[in-house]
């Protein structure tokens, strides 16, 4: 078992830099000597499987190296999908132009869903466009849930 579950996030975090690629959300755990390592990494224009793959085994390989658990360890690692979840201004920008489907803690007028494209982020606020080209300031800290929308 590591000594320090934050070694092995640094360790993690070095093959994705070296990957060009961001952890979207992560995961590291142990349960009896095991370790668990769970990732969602994304980059700018999506990451296809066969990446996820080559990255897996680029963690495997460092944390196997570095002698980190001392028993047999799992790694996954998935990129968030078509219709991913966002969180946080650096994912908002990022998404810029892409439709979203937005929940509000607090409705804004007379709803809290919204969809519509990704116009700007400004400072705390993301600004959309509905297909009625309305466009709406939402607080970032007023969104409850935010995915992308696929149209097919």
């Amino acid at each position: 078992m590591p000594e320090d579950l934050d070694r092995v996030k640094k360790l993690i975090k070095d093959v994705l830099i070296t990957s060009g690629v961001d952890s979207i959300d992560e995961s590291v755990s142990v349960h009896r000597g095991a370790g668990h390592v769970k990732l969602t990494v994304d980059r700018e224009n999506g990451i296809p499987l066969d990446e996820c793959a080559k990255i897996n085994k680029l963690i495997d390989k460092r944390l196997n190296a570095e002698g980190m658990f001392d028993q047999k360890f799992t790694i996954e690692v998935s990129s968030p999908g078509l219709d991913r979840p966002l969180k946080g201004r650096e994912e908002f920008k990022r998404c810029r132009g892409k439709l979203v489907r937005v929940i509000t803690r607090i409705p804004q007028g007379k709803s809290n869903v919204f969809t519509g494209t990704i116009k700007a982020v400004e400072g705390r606020e993301i600004v959309f466009q509905n297909a009625n080209n309305e466009v709406f300031h939402i607080d970032i800290d007023n969104i409850k849930k935010a995915n992308l929308e696929v149209r097919w």
